[in-house]
């Protein structure tokens, strides 16, 4: 019986400390290179609602054009765009990005001319 109970409440502190731990991961940073002629995603970030910072997207160094950055939310079936912005490709540009409810988010970079675009970008959130 004593061990019985000594098993639980190792279960019910472990259980405890892990959704502390998930409650406060509300920030991150994700830095990659893209290369595209259409369009391409980016990763599915799990966010909060009511960011303090939002989604920072920032792009840079590629031939001469726009890109578009469609924030989207990870939905069934068609993704919802949230927000659309331009950014020019060759100088860079960055954008914030908010959202309203918690979930699944991506950007969407999208490239209009259909010439190969390379390049960094860095997306950092805070909740």
């Amino acid at each position: 019986m004593i061990r019985i109970k000594k098993g639980l409440a190792i279960c019910i502190v472990s259980s405890m400390l892990l959704i502390c731990g998930t409650a406060f991961a509300a920030s991150g940073k994700y830095s990659t290179t893209y290369s595209m002629t259409g369009g391409v995603e980016s990763k599915r970030l799990d966010v909060g609602s009511n960011p303090t910072k939002g989604i920072w997207v920032d792009t840079k160094k590629t031939k001469q054009a726009n890109i578009e950055l469609q924030f989207k939310m990870d939905a069934f079936g068609l993704d919802p765009i949230i927000d659309v912005t331009n950014v020019p490709s060759v100088t860079g540009g960055n954008k914030t990005f908010t959202n309203k409810t918690k979930g699944k988010y991506y950007i969407y970079y999208r490239n209009y001319t259909g010439l190969q675009m390379e390049g960094k970008t860095s997306i950092s959130w805070k909740y």
